[in-house]
């Protein structure tokens, strides 16, 4: 309990010194979240620390049916990772011992930076009989953003129905 105690008031003064808004990545998945068609989603904080571990989690969600069930989405941005897409000990240390809450009804969902920023790029459509494209470029990034945060969540229990079609 000490030593947690200490590594908590020691990475909130680390963190008062660099604290920074959230990233434009974090903001997206936010919006992209906010943008899925369920009405028991509900976005709980954003850069908010773990009582448990002292970690901070970038965005915290639940459901409005039952406040315990939580899950802490970390966004994993290029200074987590040594190179190769390989994360660094740090992360891994911290995502284990994030994961490890799921027993108290919360789990972690960790998006890649280069997975989300995938999601957001061009790819061409099939085009229909008119010869226009079947969906809008930046339409066809949101959704393909929004079915992959639906395919985490649905991992993760959140949902206890089937996916929705976006």
């Amino acid at each position: 309990a000490e030593c947690l105690l200490a590594f908590i008031i020691t990475n909130n003064n680390n963190n008062k010194k660099s604290r920074h808004p959230s990233s434009r990545l974090q903001r997206d998945v936010v919006k992209t979240l906010q943008s899925l068609e369920d009405d028991d989603l509900v976005i709980m904080g954003e850069g908010i620390r773990c009582n448990q571990t002292g970690y901070s989690i970038d965005i915290l969600i639940g459901t409005k049916d039952n406040p315990k069930k939580r899950i802490a989405i970390k966004i994993n941005k290029p200074h987590h990772y040594i190179s190769n897409r390989s994360l660094k000990g740090v992360t891994l240390l911290k995502r284990r011992q994030l994961s490890h809450l799921a027993a108290n009804n919360r789990s972690l969902i960790s998006i890649p930076y280069w997975e989300w920023y995938e999601l957001s790029k061009y790819q061409p459509q099939c085009t229909g009989s008119n010869g226009k494209d079947d969906d809008d470029n930046n339409n066809n990034g949101e959704k393909r953003k929004q079915r992959y945060l639906q395919e985490c969540l649905h991992e993760a229990s959140f949902f206890s129905s089937e996916l929705q079609a976006v």
